[in-house]
């Protein structure tokens, strides 16, 4: 799946921030967070190879969506 150019960690985490707070705040559209969690997902795959299960839901909280963790099912 080809999502978007490349981007910079710097401009990643802030994509992951984004998620992190509007998940949290209950104030991101589910299209935005979609298109986000697509646009991570490599950066992600790298996280979870070297942290632990709390560390990745804590950065991640979007793990704890069923529609997230299967949205390249589809």
């Amino acid at each position: 799946i080809y999502v978007s150019t490349i981007m910079d960690e710097c401009d990643i985490e802030q994509l992951v921030m984004t998620m992190k707070e509007g998940i949290r705040n209950g104030t991101i559209h589910s299209n935005t967070l979609n298109t986000l969690w697509k646009k991570t997902f490599g950066y992600r795959r790298l996280f979870i190879r070297s942290h632990t299960t709390n560390e990745i839901l804590e950065k991640f909280p979007g793990y704890s969506y069923p529609c997230l963790v299967n949205l390249f099912r589809n």
